[in-house]
């Protein structure tokens, strides 16, 4: 995400949008590369985990599915917030408190049943993240495999929010596109 931020706010992507490169191919390259970092990143964070620090219980695949479709939805966010924002302030700033806000209410910290109740529904339907923790919380300590309820919930809710992200990306892009074009 920063290297996208940085390259809108220097001119680079200007200057390959105006060289013919399209804007969907810019998103493509940056979400292959950083889909390719992501799965690198979870296995390498598995597998040292595995090595010195935990025994896993549950399914160690499915693990790494759920966080590399959490890792998926994360980056649909970063692109959405570039594609919204008209610098890397308002984007820092941004994300600072969807992360604080993320952190505090998805499970990372505490399990969700210990978040405030009236808060609990608002956890579910903003961050993708809280139905995963919840299904990474029963691979591990329920031997949940692929096709358990909360596990599947997760994927299809993540998957919806990744279509969101990039039909909402998509129609800003047009927008935009549109009144530059004028």
């Amino acid at each position: 995400m920063p290297l996208l931020s940085v390259d809108k706010m220097s001119g680079v992507y200007a200057r390959c949008h105006l060289a013919g490169v399209r804007i969907f191919e810019i998103f493509l390259g940056h979400i292959i590369f950083l889909i390719g970092y992501n799965m690198v990143n979870t296995a390498v964070m598995l597998t040292v985990y595995h090595t010195f620090y935990w025994k896993p219980k549950g399914k160690v695949w499915l693990s790494f599915l759920l966080l590399n479709v959490e890792g998926l939805s994360g980056i649909m966010l970063s692109l959405l917030v570039i594609c919204l924002t008209d610098n890397i302030t308002q984007c820092t700033s941004f994300l600072i408190v969807y992360i604080i806000a993320m952190f505090s209410f998805t499970g990372y910290i505490w399990p969700t049943e210990a978040v405030w109740p009236p808060i609990k529904p608002l956890s579910h339907l903003v961050f993708p993240n809280t139905r995963i923790s919840e299904a990474y919380r029963a691979v591990e300590f329920k031997q949940a495999g692929i096709l358990h309820k909360e596990v599947v919930g997760s994927l299809v809710y993540s998957f919806f929010y990744v279509l969101l992200h990039a039909a909402v990306i998509w129609l800003l892009i047009r927008k935009k596109t549109s009144f530059s074009s004028l």
